[in-house]
């Protein structure tokens, strides 16, 4: 006796990236986090300066907030956060230059052919198969 067993699955989803990153928005997020991480890095010096008795009085006198490495914290975030979005936007040009350069070619390595010589002399163009000959 023999058993066949068919097991019917959805058709495999492909994960399609419609839309392209918003280089403008990623600019904009880091032009405001920067300054943001700078008010929180003087927040914290203040504070610090409040516990070593250099400043008077500090204006959050208890919670959360009154501790330095809270401030410190969110700094750190806070730049971390504006430099990955301008490399984000950085990234997105880069990839939209590549795209719009079709006429550049890579087609790798020089290969040696069995029995030929190396070249000799100056580089003329079209010899070298590494750069596209509009280029040169």
């Amino acid at each position: 006796m023999r058993v066949t067993l068919r097991i019917r699955t959805a058709p495999e989803k492909w994960i399609v990236r419609s839309r392209r990153p918003n280089r403008r928005l990623a600019y904009l997020g880091a032009s405001v986090f920067w300054p943001l991480a700078l008010c929180s890095f003087f927040l914290c010096l203040w504070r610090w300066s409040y516990d070593l008795a250099w400043t008077a009085r500090f204006p959050i006198p208890a919670g959360v907030f009154s501790h330095w490495q809270i401030w410190f914290l969110a700094g750190t975030l806070l730049q971390v956060v504006a430099v990955r979005l301008v490399q984000y936007a950085e990234t997105e040009s880069a990839e939209a230059a590549v795209a719009r350069a079709g006429d550049v070619v890579f087609e790798g390595p020089p290969r040696r052919v069995r029995g030929a010589r190396p070249a000799r002399g100056p580089v003329v163009a079209g010899s070298n198969p590494v750069i596209h000959p509009k280029l040169l």
